[in-house]
């Protein structure tokens, strides 16, 4: 009777950087995305670096925060906007089509369901009989990890976008199928700006590119103060299911307090739920700064599991897709 009510109990996936790192440990988290950049191609961070230090208050920008500097170069005159976007929507591009499985050859494989073995994290969640046809998945990630998963196993996928889209004929967007959404709050690699209210979305990563009326990818940095319509209406509909569910299971991030649209979404959570029905799993392992990061951003009262989001921990402890299910 109890694991039936387990089972019963409807959850809200909000998904990080760190569940990707856990994946592909070449993924850049967004507080060493351009320490890797700097690694893996020096010519563009010099690029960024030369546009972008000029008008930034930073002792150097290996060391910051890519989140945050998205955030304040919305600040910019148009002229050192535009050329910041172009190149770092090129290094995004760079750091996560190839290092995330987010290709077309990628999606494609998933699509026409060719063995991979050993399974990915996402590919053992998403096929675990113990989640229901209720429960979403909220992403603030750009790459396509969880999206091919959901391909694999369904062959279709609801992104939650409805009215002027355009598809390629191989992708399946289902917008009644409800097993199992996916909502990218910041916008997805394979999401193609048309205009404000118009986007393409192809099998796998779009190449970035830039022209007069700005940047062909369909993304958001954190924390800008004016979302396209398509993507207000994302967060829209995710905020519409929140009171509707039982438990938010937070995968890999950092929740950085200067996103505020995401914080005032956890926080309308726990307004309808209570912080106890919050369950964290961090990717990085036995970080002793964890539980006061956390907590100044929610306070006290969710549940954490600090062994980071892996199937079976070394250690002995559970792994975390038993800590999702379990009733502790």
């Amino acid at each position: 009777h109890t694991l039936q009510l387990r089972i019963n109990m409807t959850k809200a996936f909000l998904i990080g950087a760190g569940a990707t790192r856990a994946e592909y440990p070449d993924a850049p988290l967004t507080s060493d995305f351009f320490k890797l950049l700097e690694i893996h191609d020096h010519r563009l961070y010099r690029a960024i670096e030369q546009i972008i230090l000029p008008h930034l208050n930073l002792d150097a920008l290996r060391d910051s925060n890519i989140e945050d500097v998205m955030k304040l170069a919305e600040e910019f005159s148009p002229s050192v906007k535009n050329s910041f976007l172009r190149e770092v929507y090129l290094a995004i591009y760079e750091l996560l089509a190839e290092n995330t499985g987010s290709t077309e050859a990628s999606v494609l494989s998933a699509l026409n369901k060719t063995s991979r073995l050993p399974g990915t994290l996402f590919h053992t969640l998403v096929n675990d009989h113990r989640l229901n046809e209720q429960d979403f998945f909220m992403t603030l990630n750009y790459d396509l990890y969880l999206d091919k998963e959901i391909l694999r196993m369904q062959g279709t996928i609801d992104y939650g976008i409805t009215g002027d889209i355009e598809h390629g004929s191989r992708l399946n967007l289902d917008y009644h199928h409800k097993r199992y959404s996916v909502y990218h709050l910041h916008g997805a690699l394979n999401w193609q700006r048309i205009s404000d209210n118009h986007i393409a979305i192809s099998i796998g990563a779009i190449t970035p590119s830039y022209v007069r009326t700005g940047p062909n990818l369909y993304l958001v940095p954190p924390g800008k103060k004016e979302m396209f319509p398509i993507l207000k209406r994302i967060w829209n509909t995710a905020e519409e299911r929140i009171p509707n569910i039982d438990e938010l299971i937070i995968i890999g991030s950092s929740l950085n307090p200067q996103d505020q649209e995401l914080i005032r979404l956890i926080k309308y959570f726990i307004k309808c739920k209570g912080i106890e029905k919050i369950k964290i799993i961090d990717y990085f392992t036995h970080d002793p700064n964890l539980s006061d990061k956390y907590t100044t951003t929610l306070g006290r009262g969710y549940k954490l599991y600090p062994y980071g989001f892996y199937l079976n921990n070394p250690r002995g402890y559970p792994g975390a897709i038993e800590f999702i299910f379990s009733e502790k």
